[in-house]
């Protein structure tokens, strides 16, 4: 499959992201809604966040959409909306971002971490059944890379459990499961609208998308000093507000979510042919039923800062996510329970992000290909751990 050619190319410089492309493709329209928000007089809480919280809602499948400050602290307000606090445990992978953990903290519960799958990189059913204690209350599970987990056997799990299930979705924005997106199953449903993501602005900010009418309603608070109206506060609340700038710009490059989704998907496709050969590389593994939007295009691979030096050499930035397993952060080692984490810590070693933007043109992904083709040659297949 050959990639859809860009007309911006990636010049002499093969980047792991291309923000700039990217603003360029929508800069009429950014500037346009910048201007409209500036001239309103409105930039906190306005028009614009009211309707990106309606259209994102929207396109999650989900009835209410609640604007905040980061994903982080969508992640950290659900817990606290769910009544997740002191002595509670909830069960995320040790694979993950930071702030996965951070948010569990910041509620006030216990980060219980468990490892993820050691195929698709993404927490399964087995995961939670050996993390599970008297005291778990929510289990997170999170969609790394864009790749989402099998959400149907979680929600199963939790519901003959009675445990919450906050998404973290931060990396998938559009990612489906069974024909249904990722965020639209669990209680709450979290994302991050950093400018890396699928779905980015130009700084900070998030949603939380529920069905709950419930939930909406307490979250609407927590994020405004934990105000039921403007005047007084009923409850320990954050100031955790998108912004009208950002929901504008957001509400722009919504319209090309889909689109951007798909030419990942067609890279990453191309990736997986070209490579496939390619025994000592392994790549993420995907459910059957699932639909990845490859935030990032991660391979398993020994000896990877050679690759890595050889593929600098040629102009083509990678990046690892993430070269320190939770369990080895001294944030979170007092909740690793003396577990091995053999598969957390074998993919910190061992996992490469490569280029896999919207605006890659052909001969910059066959460059990619050629390189780790010349420098990842056949070998027996490292053992799964």
């Amino acid at each position: 499959m050959r990639p859809r050619r860009s007309t911006t190319g990636s010049g002499r410089t093969i980047r792991i992201s291309n923000l700039l492309a990217d603003f360029q493709e929508h800069s009429d329209g950014i500037h346009d809604a910048i201007s409209r928000v500036l001239a309103s007089g409105t930039y906190i809480l306005g028009e614009n966040v009211e309707a990106f919280e309606r259209e994102f809602s929207s396109y999650c499948g989900t009835r209410y959409g609640i604007g905040v400050a980061s994903g982080t602290d969508a992640l950290t307000l659900s817990l606290m909306a769910l009544g997740v606090g002191n002595g509670d445990e909830v069960i995320t992978v040790a694979n993950t971002a930071s702030p996965t953990a951070m948010a569990i903290l910041n509620a006030g519960a216990t980060p219980r971490l468990v490892d993820p799958s050691p195929d698709t990189f993404v927490m399964d059913i087995s995961n939670i059944e050996n993390g599970m204690t008297s005291r778990t209350r929510a289990v997170i599970p999170v969609h790394l890379y864009g790749n989402p987990c099998n959400m149907r056997k979680i929600m199963g799990f939790a519901k003959e459990n009675g445990i919450f299930v906050v998404e973290d979705c931060c990396q998938a924005h559009g990612a489906c499961f069974d024909d249904e997106r990722v965020g639209s199953f669990g209680d709450t449903g979290c994302f991050s609208f950093y400018p890396t993501k699928n779905l980015g602005g130009y700084g900070d900010g998030g949603m939380i998308v529920t069905h709950s009418k419930d939930l909406a309603y307490k979250i609407r608070a927590l994020r405004f000093y934990g105000m039921e109206d403007r005047h007084s506060s009923q409850t320990r609340g954050l100031c955790s507000r998108l912004d009208e700038l950002h929901a504008a710009i957001l509400r722009v490059k919504l319209k090309d979510l889909d689109a951007k989704n798909e030419r990942r998907r067609e890279n990453a496709a191309y990736y997986k042919e070209r490579l496939r050969e390619c025994a000592r590389l392994r790549f993420q593994e995907e459910y059957a039923k699932g639909m990845n939007v490859y935030h990032q295009l991660v391979v398993g691979v020994s000896q990877r800062e050679i690759l890595r030096r050889r593929l600098l050499e040629k102009g083509i930035e990678t990046a690892v996510h993430y070269p320190v397993a939770l369990c080895d952060q001294p944030a979170y080692r007092r909740y690793s329970y003396n577990k091995p984490f053999a598969v957390s810590r074998y993919l910190a070693k061992s996992v490469l992000s490569l280029p896999v933007h919207p605006y890659l043109d052909p001969d910059s992904l066959q460059l990619v290909c050629d390189v780790i083709q010349r420098c990842v040659k056949g070998g027996r297949q490292r053992k799964k751990v």
